[in-house]
């Protein structure tokens, strides 16, 4: 797999981001997603930082720290399985 440089300082990217902008109040809702923008997770905190809206940057750094905790849980079991291959 080809590693993704991050959008903003162009290091090694690690998350992508996508933005859905939906109608509010409107019978049929209308949406639109964006393309994806990836990031390393300093420049990803950097702009969770300095999102102008506290909810938008509570629901941003939510989602961010879930995925994160999910990351490093599945490297865990990729080294607890590699170790456990590499003692064989």
């Amino acid at each position: 797999m080809t590693q993704k440089s991050c959008s903003n300082c162009s290091g090694p990217a690690q998350f992508s981001m996508n933005i859905v902008v939906s109608t509010v109040g409107v019978s049929r809702r209308l949406q639109h997603s964006s393309s994806s923008v990836a990031f390393c997770p300093e420049c990803l905190r950097e702009l969770i930082d300095q999102i102008c809206s506290a909810p938008l940057s509570l629901a941003v750094n939510s989602a961010y720290t879930r995925l994160n905790q999910q990351l490093e849980a599945r490297s865990t079991t990729v080294d607890s399985s590699e170790g456990e291959l590499s003692s064989r």
